[in-house]
């Protein structure tokens, strides 16, 4: 069993698993693989990905020979990292353009955004907030320069 402060890392079958053209991974794989950088926990990566069973992905990933054991554990933090300035203003920021771009979609970017504790899972919900505009239909157009708002907010 997987430990909650486990921390995997990529091979590098695993690193040329996240080419569009590798067979090996299906796209559920490779959307794990992208959150897999050795520095975040599962916990973290179970933030990023409401709903399913890391756990079990990651040993299926293990035995594939794309991850490797943990880099490190993380050790309780002695003192708490901060939120970026403006921080408030830009969840508002993001919060609406969400809910105007994604309609019901943005649920779960809504909650992702209000969970971020840190400056680290603060960069991680902003690229995932990006991701989900560009993607949809309605805000493709605009979300390059939302994104530049809000790193220029967030003194990114």
């Amino acid at each position: 069993m997987l430990a909650d402060d486990f921390v995997p890392k990529r091979t590098s079958q695993g690193d040329d698993g996240l080419s569009l053209g590798d067979a090996r991974v299906n796209g559920r794989q490779r959307q794990l693989l992208r959150l897999v950088d050795g520095s975040r926990s599962l916990v973290q990566i179970g933030a990023m990905l409401p709903g399913r069973d890391l756990r079990a992905e990651l040993i299926a990933l293990m035995a594939a020979g794309l991850l490797a054991a943990p880099v490190k554990t993380m050790a309780p933090a002695v003192a708490a990292d901060t939120l970026p300035t403006g921080w408030a203003d830009a969840m508002q920021f993001m919060k609406h353009r969400a809910t105007e771009s994604l309609g019901v979609m943005a649920h779960s970017i809504i909650l992702l955004l209000e969970k971020v504790c840190d400056s680290a899972a603060a960069k991680s919900a902003v690229a995932r907030w990006h991701m989900a505009l560009r993607e949809s239909r309605s805000g493709r157009a605009e979300a390059d320069a939302h994104l530049q708002v809000v790193t220029t907010m967030l003194g990114l």
